[in-house]
């Protein structure tokens, strides 16, 4: 694992969690935590958001990364499941507000 990035990455406030494939990984910090896979130093060219952990390999390896070193605990995110009706991601065993309301307006 790289101690230094290889591309640019614009926050101040990212840990560097090492490289994976083509990617950077970060962890970022504060009211809203996430993790981040760049790609390239280009401003846009990076994806990230913890809800993407199990279905985006990259940040799944980013969250992972994030955990061993302390700085999210697994227990505070659970998996992450795409809603059948909609495809948008919940939580395990929430209920998918948006399609509970089309339902309601279509019958």
């Amino acid at each position: 694992m790289s101690s230094k990035p290889r591309y640019q990455h614009d926050c101040d406030a990212c840990v560097f969690l090492g490289e994976h494939k083509k990617y950077d990984l970060y962890f970022c910090g504060g009211d809203w935590p996430t993790v981040i896979a760049r790609y390239s130093s280009d401003g846009p060219d990076y994806t990230s958001g913890i809800a993407f952990k199990d279905h985006v390999e990259p940040i799944g390896e980013a969250f992972n990364r994030a955990c061993e070193r302390g700085l999210l605990k697994r227990e505070d995110y659970p998996g992450m499941v795409r809603c059948p009706g909609c495809r948008i991601i919940l939580a395990e065993n929430q209920e998918c507000d948006i399609c509970k309301q089309l339902g309601a307006m279509s019958s």
